[in-house]
């Protein structure tokens, strides 16, 4: 009965399951956007005053919306800024936050980039500009927060190469289990299933692996037990 090999489908599946794990941490690091973002930066690019008189104003002079995602800051040519977010810097770039809570609140029908410093879209996204100082807080707490999200992703992309590197010492299934066992809980339930009717042959000395699997594991393991 044959083995069963790490085809290139199979190492994608494993791959998938290995991103997946890390799908929570990513997730609660793009939830953690400060509370009151939306209504942040619709102060900074609308200020006080300017509220006061569009107050006074029918609410037929305003477009309103529910939700909006704040896509970052543009540049004085409108190009959108790739931020450094504390990785190498081929990794800089702007991210787009979970919607924002701007309920009830009245944004013009247009807005002037060179002006408002804002730039509003039609599919609810919002940029900035990054050269106007009223927007300082703003960039602070988005490039924190983006650092969150980034370094989420750092360890999920880690966790992809180590294991990666783990079934690319092997041509079947049964010597990477030995030699890491937790490489169990990534594989397919068919090929689980293919896995406990073979019957070796011959006794396949495991390849040594020349890396730690303890991290590897750990992650694994965590993942488990937040299901």
């Amino acid at each position: 009965m044959a083995t069963v090999r790490f085809s290139d489908e199979l190492k994608g599946n494993i791959k998938d399951a290995a991103k997946k794990i890390h799908d929570p941490s990513i997730d609660k690091a793009r939830h953690s956007i400060p509370e009151g973002f939306g209504r942040k930066i619709y102060d900074a690019v609308i200020d006080a005053d300017t509220q006061a008189k569009m107050a006074q104003l029918p609410a037929r002079f305003f477009k309103t919306h529910d939700t909006l995602h704040f896509e970052g800051f543009f540049d004085t040519n409108t190009r959108s800024v790739r931020l450094d977010f504390g990785q190498p810097e081929d990794h800089h770039r702007s991210y787009t936050t979970p919607s924002l809570d701007v309920s009830g609140l009245p944004w013009a029908y247009d807005t002037n980039k060179a002006n408002d410093g804002c730039d509003l879209t039609y599919g609810r996204g919002v940029r900035l500009a990054y050269n106007q100082h009223k927007f300082a807080d703003i960039l602070e707490e988005y490039t924190a927060w983006g650092k969150r999200v980034q370094t989420a992703e750092a360890k999920r992309d880690a966790f992809v190469d180590g294991v990666g590197k783990i079934i690319d010492n092997y041509s079947t299934l049964a010597p990477a289990l030995k030699a890491w066992p937790a490489l169990w809980d990534l594989i397919p339930e068919d090929k689980k299933a293919k896995h406990k009717e073979v019957v070796e042959r011959r006794s396949n000395k495991p390849v040594e692996l020349d890396m730690d699997t303890s991290s590897l594991t750990a992650s694994v393991t965590l993942a488990k037990l937040v299901r």
